[in-house]
């Protein structure tokens, strides 16, 4: 561990969520958070930060003091088009009931048997090279995959597809100007809705383009920001999901082999990788009303980061919470968000990971880490390795 994120040179004033240090490894600040400022205000940026389990939750679920509809990120950003990862009642519940409908347990578990198989071809090749980077070579291809099909696009636009999903999420972090893929993105959408809506297919847009039970339909601009948030939240943080939890395994080679011997542990090393290092590690709302937490105030429309990453390792709610345990029951993270903004494609996000994993320990013996220390993405709420190599033999 770096010299600088030591748990006892941890200073609060140097905490920054978007410091590549802090990025690296921000688990001793949120102790230091949760210990001595709960409610903490990063003057740099002009952001507050709760990092204690019940207050990310009560604020995640009071829409009516912690809103959405200012964007995700530290920047207040105000869309022309509705979208439901910015927007509260009732607009939201209206988004919500539609998009529902891509997401019901039957399109769920439908999306299982393309998992299946890609996932082992992914690893043939894995096991027939005897090395792999993880992350390019399984936890990207996966998801990509899935809401490729989801969407419709066809195979050969897959590496456009994303690109697209790497601006976007770059552009909130900062990293990056998205305009050019945001423009990309929505023009080949306009033709795939339009397509749709001339000849309906069974994939998610055409059944986006149908109306709910009340007969409200979405428009053409929210589908296409739906299209979006289903690109970004599918992809970037299901790869972070499958890639944190396989560095985590491959760092624990008694894991592994636990896992082979009781596939019935798969789910909970899963729940476990959630909540050990979460993929989304938080998210920003904005407060609509002057609200007083902990002693502090936190006036109107201001910025409040919500670090989801941090209440999974709150003290009071887990017990020995720096510890992996692919046992570790009951596991109660909120990984996936909390109250109305919970997110819609956990399901799917799970069952991924949960094929992903079996998939591997049916086929492969040993995993071992070659790379111990990977540069994390640097992006302040996406949680994942950039890259990582293993080395792996097939099973008998």
């Amino acid at each position: 561990m770096p010299e600088t994120t030591r748990e006892a040179d941890v200073r609060l004033d140097a905490y920054d969520p978007f410091d590549p240090d802090v990025i690296a490894d921000p688990f001793p600040y949120y102790r230091r958070l949760q210990e001595d400022a709960p409610v903490y205000e990063v003057e740099k940026h002009g952001f507050f930060v709760l990092s204690r389990y019940d207050d990310v939750v009560t604020a995640a679920q009071d829409w009516e003091h912690f809103s959405t509809t200012w964007g995700p990120g530290p920047q207040r950003v105000e869309s022309p088009v509705a979208s439901i990862l910015q927007s509260d009642p009732p607009q939201h519940t209206r988004l919500r009931s539609i998009i529902s409908k891509a997401f019901t347990p039957r399109a769920v578990t439908a999306c299982e048997p393309l998992v299946v198989e890609y996932a082992a071809e992914c690893i043939d090749r894995i096991l027939e090279q005897g090395q792999s980077d993880l992350i390019d070579e399984y936890a990207i291809p996966i998801p990509v995959v899935v809401i490729a099909e989801m969407l419709g696009v066809p195979r050969e636009d897959r590496a456009l597809f994303r690109k697209w999903s790497d601006d976007i999420v770059g552009a909130i972090g900062g990293r990056v100007d998205p305009r050019d893929s945001q423009r990309e993105f929505n023009a080949y959408f306009s033709d795939v809705v339009k397509s749709r809506q001339k000849d309906p297919r069974a994939d998610v847009i055409s059944k986006l383009l149908l109306p709910n039970a009340k007969g409200e339909k979405l428009e053409i601009p929210e589908v296409i920001s739906f299209c979006l948030s289903l690109l970004v939240a599918g992809n970037e943080t299901t790869t972070g999901l499958i890639g944190n939890l396989f560095f985590e395994l491959a760092k624990r080679p008694e894991a592994w082999r636990r896992l082979r011997e009781d596939p019935s542990l798969i789910a909970s090393a899963v729940e476990e990788s959630l909540r050990f290092d979460a993929p989304n590690q938080g998210l920003f709302r904005h407060t609509v009303k002057e609200i007083e937490l902990h002693g502090v105030r936190i006036p109107a429309g201001r910025k409040v980061l919500l670090l989801f990453g941090a209440a999974g390792r709150d003290a009071e709610h887990f017990e020995r919470p720096d510890e992996f345990d692919i046992a570790r029951s009951p596991n109660r993270h909120i990984a996936f968000g909390a109250g109305i903004h919970h997110c819609l494609g956990a399901s799917l996000g799970r069952l991924e990971a949960n094929t992903a994993l079996r998939i591997a320990t049916e086929r492969i013996a040993e995993i071992r880490l070659i790379d111990e220390s990977p540069p994390y993405v640097p992006v302040f709420f996406i949680r994942c390795p950039e890259h990582f190599r293993i080395e792996v033999s097939a099973s008998a």
